[in-house]
């Protein structure tokens, strides 16, 4: 794996710190400081013994398979935890701005995903971490900030400077049922857009529809989506000379005539209001869908002999390629330590071993139930224990060769108001999809109202 591919001047930076603090303990692990002690969790949480700290963070297959392990970091620390992830992202992202607005922080550990990345650095909602990571007292030797995966971490460095630790990342990939490619004499997985269209025609039912992907409004879900076809088809956000929205270039507007005629032509009923909850509990894991891309974090669900019926009979590949290429989504969820916070410190020991290598090759590896794949360490990736847990549906392989694929421009996240302008999107593409109206108009209203928000 190449660690350096994707590091940003923010990487950079946060690595130099991390080798000052590395340098620090080095020197003292060499007998020039005997006097200092060997750093142990234990150790570092000695002056926080018995302090609690409030941790919320959002319902994940990755925050499920981490619970059960919590028990460990608080007999290694003496820190209390009290762990709240009930919450799915969207929803949990609105109360949390609520509360980081007002000042009225009660959590020490709170969620940070990619898309909000920007505006709680521009608000300063956020601790910055470099310090905590130049702290020998409190970061331990092997934590190696090089070992995240760059572009999880890049996405939650959003200004140059690091203000969250991604726990999970996910490329989007394509799923599909090999049962049902059996069943019709197709040998692999499409690698184009045009072969996803003609395999759709040949398996397609009323019983067992053969394509799906989000489609409700929003930036988090019909967006993510539909982002791969307006790349796919040579479309952009923005002019890159002068900055202005060009989501009504002639490219988008085919882009999104595509993305959902795929959807009217092969999609289940009630398309145009999918999730990817809907999607992977209701159809794809009850052997009643033939395909679809979203993140890749759902191999332990479909998986899961509990939750599934399709045990064995599915696998994975890479997004098929449009005409100007491929283009997976890529998306970091992380944890940060808010501005004011009442315990940072004894935040940052958890927030560091949340993230760690140990902690996610346990929930991947070693815990009993739903166990989760979606780590950000490379360390884990490489294990071959992970491999050949992960690698029979060839999604080790789509997933981390998506991971290097993907672009942390997929959707321009560095704009503070992105989640708006998503929000935007998603309207328009929503109306096209339920045949309010047409994608030019769609799309041409859209542009307009996302070029007054950035004069604005």
């Amino acid at each position: 794996m190449m660690f350096d591919r994707l590091a940003s001047r923010a990487i950079r930076k946060a690595a130099l710190v991390l080798g000052s603090a590395m340098l620090v303990i080095a020197t003292a692990a060499s007998g020039q400081a005997q006097s200092e002690p060997e750093w142990t969790w234990a150790e570092a949480g000695r002056p926080y013994v018995g302090t609690t700290i409030h941790v919320r963070i959002p319902t994940h297959p990755s925050t499920r398979s981490t619970a059960p392990l919590i028990r460990e970091f608080e007999e290694a620390t003496g820190i209390n935890v009290e762990f709240s992830n009930e919450l799915v992202s969207r929803d949990l992202t609105a109360v949390q701005d609520i509360e980081l607005a007002t000042g009225a922080v009660f959590y020490d550990v709170m969620f940070i995903g990619a898309d909000a990345a920007a505006r709680i650095a521009r608000m300063g909602w956020a601790e910055p971490l470099d310090g905590f990571i130049a702290d020998p007292n409190l970061t331990a030797p092997d934590f190696n900030i090089a070992d995240f995966i760059e572009v999880y971490l890049e996405m939650l460095a959003p200004d140059g400077n690091l203000i969250g630790l991604p726990y999970t990342g996910e490329s989007w990939i394509l799923y599909y049922n090999t049962a049902i490619f059996d069943e019709h004499g197709i040998e692999g997985p499409p690698a184009t857009l045009d072969e996803l269209e003609a395999i759709a025609e040949i398996i397609h039912s009323d019983d067992t529809p053969a394509w799906a992907v989000r489609a409700a409004r929003g930036q988090g879900l019909n967006i993510m989506s539909w982002a791969q076809w307006l790349w796919s088809y040579g479309g952009r956000y923005l002019d890159e000379d002068t900055g202005a929205p060009i989501v009504n270039s002639p490219e988008a507007v085919l882009a999104t005539e595509r993305f959902v005629d795929l959807l009217q032509r092969f999609g289940p009923s009630g398309y145009a209001d999918l999730t990817h909850h809907d999607i992977v509990y209701s159809y794809f894991s009850q052997g009643a869908l033939g395909m679809f891309i979203d993140a890749s974090v759902w191999v332990g669900v479909f998986n899961d002999p509990e939750q599934s019926t399709i045990v064995g009979n599915w696998s994975t590949a890479p997004v098929p390629e449009g005409p100007a290429g491929q283009f997976p989504a890529v998306y970091s969820q992380g944890a940060m330590i808010p501005r004011g916070a009442q315990n940072p410190e004894a935040a940052w020991l958890f927030l560091q071993w949340f993230t760690s290598r140990d902690t996610q090759y346990g929930r991947a590896l070693e815990v009993d139930g739903e166990r989760s794949g979606d780590v950000t360490r490379w360390s884990v990736v490489s294990e071959p224990r992970f491999q050949e847990a992960y690698g029979d549906q060839n999604w080790v392989e789509s997933t981390f060769g998506g991971v290097e694929a993907g672009r942390v421009d997929y959707r321009p996240l560095n704009l503070t108001h992105w989640v708006e302008i998503g929000d935007i999107l998603g309207i328009a593409v929503q109306n096209v999809t339920t045949r309010t109206r047409s994608a030019q108009a769609a799309l041409d209203d859209a542009n307009a109202r996302i070029a007054r928000l950035l004069e604005d």
